[in-house]
């Protein structure tokens, strides 16, 4: 590993790896032939392009503010990129032109939780699209997205009234102005006048399916638009009148139906896919009226997201965006299927951790919130599966043993308590020294002696704290307020001033608190107002206890660090924007001779050579911007290099070279005053 970071070029970021699969939950594709189309696949860490008919993606994430993609829609006008709209969980709509840049959309007077998009199929001439809602019904648009009206007429206006599924457009919308959506508990709707009014679509009573949540639809002439409908529990529905009449399928009737897609033959084979939550692919080839099960596409993991594209020879391509498995494609129609998620890491990972010696023998962990404790032993390029017994357990923070070279140990906080290994990573056993409570944050000391201290933190206040190398925790006897402990350092020298420093939240704040008795009292040294429920501590390795000039934290939007000139007075600096986070800060060793840190934003990685004076974007090469943990390699002197975790699972690295470096203008730093150490 030690050889290989001579030929690392400097000052750009290189994609080292990450494992592959997470979950996919949408795909739309640009028209074209296989070797001209591109493919976008919407996921829990963002957006992902293929320009290689779904066999390598890349990340496009430029803008968005959620990276939680729920569901995706195309817009074409011919001569220009594709119009993408993407509905992100938690923040609403965005758009963007061929996925390069987005913006997030406006709803006139609210803030809707949106499920679904459909662009009209004549959009280039009548500019219109459609949203569904959780919260406040169907909106539609006829400028191209510049305004959104509400468009409830004829829905149901009952507590459930507001929570629409999914919508879609007919087909042949330029002459039938048919639109068809799905409201939860009352089932599908048709609008024929572009989506303004709605009326019942098919039966009503006890037979009339009530939980669509997706729609497909295929022109089959004169009668109106073949309609397909995917029930939460009760399989698919079909109409071949545009939704007049609808008819259940067979072979399918007690599934939970996630994923719809008609063949790009459906003229000719009336062929349609259906993807299910028991992980398998269902194929109608009589226009719906009957299915069979094909292959599954991922060992049964749940399918969310079914594309079928036309290939060369009367072949059908089937992409399946699945729950936890990633993207798996079919070349022959779904009796067998191959990964097809190169590119798309898309693990809810929220932490990682180098080995201390990482330069000899590269071992990283890493972990989230979908669960599982993971082991990179090639420098982040390939992983294990999660450990066993760590399955669906979400993991907050790593921190190996600094005698990981001897002891195999290493600490994880989780949403049940304590893990720890002590054989590598091979095998982790929960804590019963802990009680069975959600950690946000583990810390060890530097080894004195053999020695070493261990701490975790989490919800209530509650921390532990060991002295000999984890073998005995106690309960630290202070409660920080009721806050949640988010991350805690060790003084370099801990076995000698028994400093420990802890950054908490509650309600409103981030505080931080500082021990200089390991842990036997407590006082608080700053407290910064915000409601963002992350923090960060960084102390140097040449920390002087005495002074404590040295070391930072980050809250919100801002870096701290105590003013040079003044006592009890702390300096804020913004990194960034100030709508970007900064989730994590690294602090270089040999602080007093270079004071030299790197932010980890929701925009990318900033560097800041004057100790948080100034801050530089360093994101050269970084294709994906969204930063949640930077680290320094443990021998940074000697080999300057930097690794972060982005978004998605990713991790990537890069050569600090001061020599070369070319910055953009700075930004400017903003002081804010604590008086007597609290704000």
């Amino acid at each position: 590993m030690a050889s290989e970071l001579i030929t690392v070029p400097a000052n750009t970021w290189q994609r080292v790896g990450g494992k592959s699969g997470g979950t996919v939950s949408a795909i739309v594709a640009a028209p074209g032939t296989s070797a001209e189309r591109i493919l976008y696949a919407g996921t829990m860490s963002g957006v992902y392009t293929s320009t290689d008919n779904g066999r390598t993606w890349t990340v496009s994430n430029e803008g968005l503010q959620s990276p939680f993609i729920q569901n995706l829609a195309i817009a074409l006008e011919p001569g220009s990129s594709p119009r993408l709209f993407a509905a992100a969980a938690g923040v609403g709509g965005f758009m963007s032109f061929g996925g390069v840049n987005w913006r997030r959309l406006g709803f006139w007077g609210v803030k809707p939780e949106i499920a679904a998009f459909a662009a009209s199929p004549d959009f280039a001439r009548d500019r219109a699209a459609l949203t569904a809602t959780l919260t406040d019904g169907v909106f539609r648009t006829d400028n191209a997205a510049k305004t959104w009206n509400a468009a409830n007429a004829g829905l149901p206006q009952d507590e459930d009234g507001g929570e629409v599924l999914a919508i879609a457009y007919s087909p042949d919308f330029a002459s039938d102005q048919r639109a068809y959506c799905a409201v939860a508990g009352h089932g599908p709707f048709r609008s024929s006048d572009g989506g303004r009014n709605w009326i019942a679509a098919g039966i009503e009573g006890e037979d009339a399916p009530s939980n669509i949540q997706v729609i497909a639809c295929a022109p089959v002439g004169r009668t109106g638009a073949a309609l397909f409908l995917g029930d939460e529990e009760r399989g698919i529905w079909y109409s071949h009148d545009g939704g007049r009449s609808l008819a259940r399928s067979s072979g399918v009737e007690d599934e939970s139906i996630n994923a719809l897609a008609v063949s790009p033959r459906f003229a000719s084979d009336s062929t349609v896919y259906a993807g299910a939550g028991n992980g398998a692919v269902y194929r109608s080839e009589d226009a719906g009226e009957s299915f069979q099960k094909l292959a599954d596409p991922a060992d049964s993991a749940p399918v969310l997201a079914l594309l079928a594209l036309a290939e060369p020879g009367g072949k059908t391509l089937l992409l399946a965006g699945t729950y936890g498995a990633g993207l798996a494609r079919s070349d022959d129609e779904g009796q067998t299927w191959s990964d097809s998620a190169a590119g798309i890491p898309s693990q809810n990972w929220l932490s990682f951790a180098m080995v201390p010696d990482f330069g000899t023998r590269p071992v990283m962990f890493a972990g989230g919130s979908q669960g599982g404790l993971f082991r990179s032993t090639d420098g982040g390029r390939g992983w294990s599966e999660a450990a066993p017994g760590t399955e669906g357990i979400p993991v907050f923070q790593i921190a190996p043993s600094p005698l990981f070279a001897a002891d195999g140990r290493a600490f994880a906080a989780t949403a049940v308590g304590l893990y720890s290994t002590a054989d590598g990573g091979e095998t982790w056993h929960r804590s019963d020294q802990v009680e069975e409570c959600e950690l946000r944050c583990v810390a060890v000391s530097g080894a004195s002696d053999g020695n070493f201290a261990v701490f975790a933190g989490g919800i209530e206040g509650k921390a532990w704290l060991s002295r000999d190398n984890g073998a005995e925790l106690e309960r630290v006897d202070h409660d920080f307020r009721g806050d949640t402990v988010l991350d805690v350092q060790f003084s370099p020298d801990f076995a000698a001033d028994e400093i420990i420093v802890v950054a908490s939240y509650g309600v409103g704040r981030v505080v931080v608190s500082l021990s200089e008795n390991a842990g036997t009292s407590w006082r608080r040294v700053v407290r910064h107002r915000t409601h963002a429920e992350w923090a960060s501590v960084a102390i140097p390795d040449d920390f002087d206890a005495v002074e404590r000039r040295s070391w930072s934290f980050a809250a919100h939007n801002q870096v701290f660090t105590p003013a040079r000139r003044f006592r009890n007075v702390w300096s804020g600096s913004r990194p960034a924007h100030k709508n970007t986070s900064v989730l994590d800060l690294a602090i270089a060793p040999g602080y007093a001779d270079e004071p030299l840190l790197f932010a980890a934003t929701s925009s990318g990685v900033r560097r800041s050579g004057d100790g948080g004076g100034t801050w530089h974007a360093i994101n050269e090469g970084l294709a994906n911007r969204s930063v949640l943990q930077v680290a320094l390699s443990p021998d940074f002197r000697n080999d300057r290099m930097v690794y972060i975790l982005a978004i998605g699972g990713e991790v990537w690295s890069y050569r600090d070279d001061p020599a070369t470096l070319k910055f953009e203008a700075p930004d400017q730093t903003e002081l804010i005053y604590r008086p007597d150490g609290i704000g």
